[in-house]
């Protein structure tokens, strides 16, 4: 659910971490709730329906500022929200849909994730405590 698109001094740069980018990346947001209180906590990411699907790219995106918003951090690179619902499902589907973690563990690594979103090395935070147990959710 994470698609970073970055660029720094004018050179694009797509950071690609399927499931840990697009909804981890920039927290602007203190509420960890989802709007429309389809989502248990406990349960697990591959038998969300649809409709809860689209909830958690609602959630994980409005943590970067919406759809479509763009952060600038101040090493010069930005980093970008999916551009919709529809493109959110698009690109995390695949790795959403098999993956046997919890919707809490996807969120407190989107969390994690957004409070290193400029981080020059987000590495640590894709290896933290709260993101380690997506890792296997990433490789086919």
């Amino acid at each position: 659910m994470f698609k970073g698109h970055c660029s720094s001094n004018g050179a694009p740069l797509r950071i690609v971490m399927a499931l840990l980018v697009a909804g981890a990346l920039p927290a602007c947001s203190d509420d960890d709730s989802t709007n429309d209180g389809s989502l248990d906590d406990s349960q697990k990411l591959s038998t969300l329906t649809d409709a809860q699907f689209g909830a958690l790219c609602d959630w994980s995106n409005a943590k970067q500022g919406g759809y479509g918003s763009t952060t600038k951090c101040s090493d010069g690179t930005t980093v970008s929200a999916q551009k919709d619902q529809a493109a959110c499902k698009a690109e995390d589907g695949p790795t959403i849909t098999n993956c046997d973690q919890t919707v809490a563990t996807y969120k407190a690594c989107t969390l994690k994730m957004a409070e290193h979103k400029c981080d020059s090395d987000i590495t640590a935070a894709l290896l933290s405590q709260e993101c380690k147990p997506l890792l296997p959710c990433l490789t086919p």
